[in-house]
């Protein structure tokens, strides 16, 4: 299956953790929707203790999720926080190609608890009783130890802007 580029996961290490960073790794070598970095920020952003004569910030920024604008850089969300590593899973949707039709599809990646050590998926292109066509991924995700972590079959969609497998033109008969 054809996926896009971007990880769906980002395994982030401490500068002073190298074994830890080699360890995931040589974890998800095999997993291409894993990238494992090691955390580029060189310590805190503020070096003053005081307070600021002038705030720049436009608006409150302590206040609930739902009420402050989506932001287009917030596209990873926290799952793990632990042994000096952070774990991040993508909150956009996944693209993928079908193998028969060709057609763009995008769906939801199943959340998980931990980045699986293997993930399968594959792109099944059924036929729903002659009236059209349906796209499911059938994923199945395992840890390193080989144990199951999750098997399921998402429901994929159209992608936004990818052509119509066939137009229906109506066809009406002389009166």
């Amino acid at each position: 299956m054809s996926v896009v580029a971007a990880p769906h996961w980002l395994i982030i290490v401490s500068r002073d953790r190298p074994e830890q960073y080699e360890k995931q790794r040589e974890s998800f070598a095999a997993v291409p929707l894993v990238e494992v970095a090691f955390d580029r920020r060189q310590g805190e952003r503020r070096q003053a203790g005081g307070s600021v004569s002038f705030d720049r910030r436009r608006g409150e920024r302590r206040c609930a999720p739902s009420l402050r604008e989506a932001s287009p850089q917030a596209t990873y969300r926290l799952i793990q926080h632990a042994d000096g590593v952070l774990i991040l899973q993508a909150t956009h949707r996944v693209r993928a190609r079908c193998p028969d039709c060709r057609v763009d599809l995008e769906f939801e990646m199943p959340r998980f608890a931990e980045p699986p050590s293997r993930l399968t998926m594959e792109v099944r292109h059924v036929r729903n009783g002659g009236v059209g066509v349906q796209h499911y991924v059938e994923a199945e995700a395992f840890k390193a130890t080989g144990r199951s972590l999750l098997a399921c079959r998402i429901l994929a969609r159209r992608a936004p802007g990818s052509e119509p497998l066939i137009t229906i033109v109506p066809q009406f008969a002389p009166a």
